[in-house]
């Protein structure tokens, strides 16, 4: 039968990957309707009424590796963090975050729970902060409390906000852990060392 046969398939292409986010400059071609198929956020950018909704092309400020992992995420289900640097896991998870993607965030959370170390447990308790993590805290706090002696001596201190680092003094001093006044003076004085328009809180971190 002539003309038996019906091929759009090219319609259906343009409709599933007419999407380009772009990240960092690079050009990343996704499909629109299975990124609105896995989460809410997702689904309103794209077809919720939205500016971006009827564009083609638009530009996120995101981390391009971080949002190169959710994509994989995204369309396999799957993901190994143990392949990731923690800095990009933090990344990742600011993005499940802001996707509303509740129980991947918990998975996360759980994972850097696991993985913490002398080096990352002051950035990933401030994450931990940020987001709003209630069942990561108190594992970051018992981390935070047996190596508050190595803590307060180690670099990645200094990089806290002044909030988050207020809240680590605070808890070192109100559970009594074992750790030399002179090691918290001196862990002050470092982070504020070149911070000199934040003096009115060093003298707050000092009458700790």
């Amino acid at each position: 039968m002539k003309n038996s046969t019906i091929d759009r398939t090219d319609t259906v292409l343009v409709n599933l990957g007419e999407f380009i986010p772009m990240v960092q400059n690079e050009r990343i071609p996704v499909h629109r309707l299975i990124l609105a198929s896995r989460n809410e956020y997702s689904r309103a950018l794209l077809y919720g009424g939205l500016q971006e909704s009827k564009l083609n092309e638009i530009t996120l400020n995101v981390a391009l590796i971080a949002f190169k992992h959710l994509l994989r995420y995204i369309y396999t289900s799957a993901l190994e963090l143990k392949d990731m640097e923690v800095d990009d896991v933090l990344d990742l998870l600011g993005l499940v975050d802001q996707y509303g993607m509740t129980d991947t965030e918990m998975d996360i959370s759980d994972y850097l729970c696991k993985v913490l170390n002398i080096e990352n447990v002051c950035k990933i308790f401030e994450e931990t902060l940020l987001f709003n993590l209630k069942q990561s805290t108190p594992v970051c706090y018992k981390f935070l409390d047996v190596n508050a002696s190595c803590i307060m001596k180690h670099d990645s201190l200094c990089k806290l906000f002044f909030d988050t680092l207020n809240r680590v003094l605070d808890r070192t001093c109100s559970q009594n852990v074992f750790i030399e006044q002179i090691e918290i003076v001196l862990a002050i004085q470092t982070w504020c060392k070149n911070k000199s328009y934040i003096e009115d809180k060093k003298e707050k971190l000092l009458g700790k």
